[in-house]
């Protein structure tokens, strides 16, 4: 079993003493509770902005013992970086479906399309869409690798040669390409916010803006990339009728289709 201790501070130098306290804290409960906690596989990660050069001055302690620190470290199958571009995960990602892409080429040439489509989402959209809503919002460098490789499956899904034009091919197969994917993911998410929150006020009385999500404020790429303004810019750019859809199932359905639809 892992776990996990965040801690948020504008300058973590000033509570490193509160940070080995509350590890020491972890400690004691899990003794009291006849639970082993391995120190020696206890590491942190330090999360910051790429350009931030701050460092700690002091080391963290748990259990008399230095804590190692890492660039990178995998949390319930997503790995986490220090600048949190998730660059490390969408590589661990790409390895995994270059093996997919290989069986599905050999798989070709004997299954039919069904089959083919069956094995796609048994193999491949199963490792996509895992915490996709988290690490979707990735800078389009690192994403985009992602979408390359997708679409190299669906040629495959449909034996067709590496230069094929794949927008058809995601249609007919009823898969959405990575992009729409992801906004598939945080358009749920979305969904469950506004229909979920009884103080949700619209700021006009127009009848699209009563459905709006507030857009929060970003005056930087990287703001643009937090999970809570793609989902309200997500949310705000769908189509009246879809966003009235107050039943989950109904609307995700109809999203999906939405999205598909976009691709013709």
């Amino acid at each position: 079993m892992s776990t996990n201790l965040s801690i948020e501070s504008r300058n973590l130098n000033l509570q490193i003493d509160e940070i080995n306290s509350h590890l020491d804290n972890v400690l004691s409960w899990c003794n009291q509770n006849k639970l082993s906690l391995n120190v020696d596989k206890t590491k942190y990660v330090l999360i910051k902005n790429y350009q931030n050069p701050f460092t700690l001055n002091s080391n963290i302690i748990l259990n008399f013992k230095e804590l190692e620190k890492v660039d990178s470290i995998k949390f319930l199958g997503v790995t986490i970086n220090t600048t949190l571009n998730w660059e490390p995960h969408i590589s661990e990602l790409r390895k995994s479906l270059r093996k997919v892409s290989g069986l599905l080429f050999r798989a070709s040439k004997f299954l039919p399309l069904h089959a083919m489509i069956l094995l796609y989402n048994a193999l491949a959209h199963s490792k996509i869409v895992y915490c996709i809503e988290i690490w979707g919002n990735a800078p389009s460098t690192h994403f985009d690798k992602i979408f390359i490789i997708q679409k190299q499956l669906v040629r495959h899904v449909f034996k067709r040669p590496p230069n094929d034009h794949t927008a058809p091919l995601f249609h007919k197969a009823k898969i959405l390409p990575v992009p729409h994917l992801y906004t598939h993911r945080i358009c749920l998410i979305a969904h469950n916010i506004f229909y979920n929150n009884p103080t949700n006020e619209p700021p006009y009385p127009t009848r699209s803006s009563k459905i709006n999500l507030p857009l929060p404020k970003a005056t930087s790429t990287c703001g643009q990339r937090q999970p809570n303004y793609q989902a309200s810019e997500a949310w705000n750019s769908l189509p009246v009728p879809i966003r009235e859809i107050r039943n989950t199932t109904s609307f995700k359905a109809a999203l999906k289709q939405h999205l598909l639809d976009s691709l013709v």
